[in-house]
């Protein structure tokens, strides 16, 4: 996301902390798409982006993205 100037200063702005726990991931629900699980386990709250790991978690990078865009906009 750096790559694109508006998104690097966002980041810089709003983004302080990045917390990757191993814990407390919610589980994946009957109608979920792919993403869903995924983007359900990653949050930006008070400038820390948290996400909570789970070894099933698909295509990371562009759930990422997805989020923090969402959370910028």
């Amino acid at each position: 996301m750096c790559e694109r100037p508006a998104y690097k200063k966002a980041i810089a702005k709003k983004v302080t902390s990045v917390a990757c726990l191993f814990a407390g991931a919610k589980p994946a629900q009957k109608d979920d798409n792919t993403n869903a699980p995924t983007q359900r386990n990653m949050s930006l709250e008070k400038g820390v982006f948290v996400y909570h790991l789970q070894k099933d978690h698909t295509n990371l990078t562009d759930n990422t993205k997805a989020v923090l865009e969402k959370a910028f906009n």
